[in-house]
């Protein structure tokens, strides 16, 4: 199970939100290259990084802190926020980002979507953003007629096979990921999950690494130093092993 240190881009800064509110949020790095230098003297391979601002936008707005941290350091970049197009899917691929995630895009233009997706592949991530079990767009602003759990079935029909879950109630809230809804979309779904949102403590990572999902997400946990990564490492490790 891979382990992806969070860097949201917020005004040039890595921040984090509560619940996806940009009236909450809390900056950790005034320059967002020097916190994934972090990760990577942590021993990170991986970096999941979102612009929050342009989420929001619709429209790259922190482009120049992503090249810096993709040219600059070693890590795998899982990127998303405001791909709209696909000329944005190339610009990523072009500069070197390992894993491009799409939201917005893949609810309001499907068909562009299942067009990015067979050109790009494994590539893609497909992010479903969840509030009251409904997928939020356009940085968690709008939500979508979409069920999290029916929208996982049709990205099987189209051949996703990675999916970003996050519950929006619990992120950045420290209060426990939504163990039930990955549990729900293992058994109703066949990609590869990686999870995002509530993760407080390595009990925690300790419960989803038995949900035999890909990859999970750790922001304010890290941040607020709840633990280390190494302690990270070692809780989803020792679950791997029993």
């Amino acid at each position: 199970m891979k382990l992806y240190p969070a860097i949201d881009l917020y005004q040039g800064k890595c921040v984090r939100l509560e619940k996806g509110a940009f009236d909450k949020s809390k900056t950790y790095y005034e320059n967002p290259l020097d916190a994934a230098k972090y990760w990577e003297d942590q021993g990170s391979d991986y970096i999941h990084i979102i612009d929050l601002d342009g989420s929001k936008d619709g429209q790259f707005v922190n482009f120049k802190s992503l090249v810096d941290i993709v040219q600059k350091t070693s890590l795998k970049v899982q990127f998303g926020g405001g791909i709209r197009s696909m000329a944005n899917v190339e610009t990523l691929a072009n500069i070197g980002v390992d894993r491009i995630i799409i939201g917005s895009l893949a609810i309001k233009q499907f068909d562009l979507f299942k067009t990015i997706l067979n050109q790009f592949g494994e590539k893609i991530v497909c992010a479903i953003d969840a509030k009251g079990g409904y997928i939020a767009t356009d940085g968690w602003t709008e939500i979508s007629e979409y069920h999290f759990l029916e929208f996982a079935k049709l990205l099987d029909q189209v051949g996703c096979s990675n999916i970003l879950y996050t519950d929006i109630s619990r992120d950045g809230m420290l209060t426990g990921p939504d163990l039930k809804s990955y549990q729900m979309l293992k058994v109703g779904s066949k990609q590869k999950i990686v999870a995002s949102g509530g993760v407080s403590s390595l009990d925690d990572l300790r419960k989803l690494s038995t949900l035999n999902l890909d990859a999970v997400i750790v922001g304010k946990a890290f941040y607020e130093n709840a633990f280390t990564f190494d302690e990270a490492i070692k809780a989803l490790q020792e679950e791997t092993n029993d």
